[in-house]
């Protein structure tokens, strides 16, 4: 007869401590500035009107809302009017991951998801005094204990977006010269002659024609378009975040990316706070971005909140920012970064705060 097997109670795990905090945020030049935090507790508002020309890239996508009503019955809605799209978004400026010490090599590898996300997480690391005096790499005692999770909801879908974009406009009548088009033109008559052959008359316009647009080449705004494929496009597309970050700053630790919408940094917490429990590393640097304002995701990422039914339409900040207020009538897209240090709750250095979880 088999043994009885004993039932060894759970204990819970202590809960790790905060020990830095790094924050980049929208609606200004600088999204790592010094008083971000401070910010955040005030409630500034870092919502802006978005341009007019990004409005307008919002209702040439030709989006159909489908409304339902209580009745089960569902009303197509063609958003064709300024009034039915967004007005509003928190958008990120624009920086660089120089003041990081981060090689163009390196910074053109990610894109803006992953920029601010690398960069709260520098700034978070620098918070919590584990980086080398006056460098973004950690101390030598830290690195072997310190690992990276990476959180974003789009990850390199910004880099994909534009890498299509920049291609299909380099094929576009806009971006061609005037030569190229009357060319274009004068073989397109040919295809179409049935005899192959165009008239003296047209063929002395054409010529005309390409004689001017010779003469105004230099006077001409537009210019042939040159696409050429951009080399790291790979990199950029396949969520490294995290192993750029521990690459920059020498976390040798265990290292993820993880993707959960809009519970990521959340998750990214407790399965940092488990790493801990469990003994994997001493330390996490848990850090998460997106840009799903920018002006190249918005017209899409915007536009799906709105095909939804869920973007906020309105175009005063007062009456759409109501996050807990039973008139709030939908979202706002937003974007920015935030790195967070966790650590074992036994650390010498002085906690910020600690984390509930880990079994509590």
């Amino acid at each position: 007869m088999a043994e009885k097997m004993e039932i060894v109670p759970k204990t819970k795990p202590t809960p790790p401590v905060v020990t830095g905090v790094g924050v980049g945020l929208p609606g200004q030049d600088n999204p790592f500035e010094d008083d971000n935090l401070s910010k955040l507790l005030r409630g500034d508002n870092l919502i802006k009107p978005i341009s007019g020309s990004l409005r307008a890239a919002l209702l040439e996508k030709n989006v159909v809302r489908v409304k339902k009503g209580r009745d089960g019955t569902a009303t197509r809605i063609k958003i064709e009017e300024e009034e039915q799209t967004l007005k509003l978004a928190a958008q990120l400026g624009k920086f660089t991951l120089e003041k990081y010490g981060v090689g163009k090599s390196l910074s053109m590898t990610m894109d803006a998801a992953a920029s601010v996300a690398v960069a709260s997480g520098l700034e978070a690391m620098k918070d919590a005094g584990l980086l080398q005096k006056g460098s973004w790499e950690l101390e030598d005692k830290y690195r072997e204990s310190t690992g990276v999770i990476y959180i974003t909801s789009f990850p390199g879908l910004d880099a994909t977006v534009e890498e299509v974009m920049r291609f299909l406009q380099s094929k576009t009548v806009a971006a061609s010269s005037a030569e190229r088009l009357v060319e274009a033109l004068r073989a397109k008559f040919l295809r179409t002659s049935v005899t192959r052959e165009l008239s003296d008359e047209d063929e002395s316009g054409f010529a005309r024609l390409l004689q001017r647009a010779k003469e105004e080449r230099e006077d001409s705004v537009v210019e042939d378009s040159a696409y050429e494929y951009d080399r790291k496009f790979l990199f950029k597309v396949l969520c490294l975040g995290n192993s750029q970050l521990a690459q920059i700053a020498k976390c040798m630790g265990p290292n993820c990316q993880i993707n959960t919408a809009c519970s990521g940094t959340t998750t990214g917490l407790a399965i940092a706070s488990d790493w801990i429990a469990a003994g994997r590393c001493e330390r996490v640097v848990v850090v998460a971005g997106d840009s799903a304002s920018s002006e190249t995701l918005l017209p899409f990422i915007g536009n799906g909140f709105i095909a939804l039914g869920a973007a906020c339409t309105k175009g005063n900040v007062d009456d759409a920012a109501m996050p807990f207020d039973k008139r709030r009538s939908g979202m706002i897209l937003g974007a920015g970064g935030v790195g967070i240090v966790l650590e074992r709750p036994d650390t010498k250095r002085t906690p910020l705060a600690k984390v509930s979880g880990g079994g509590e």
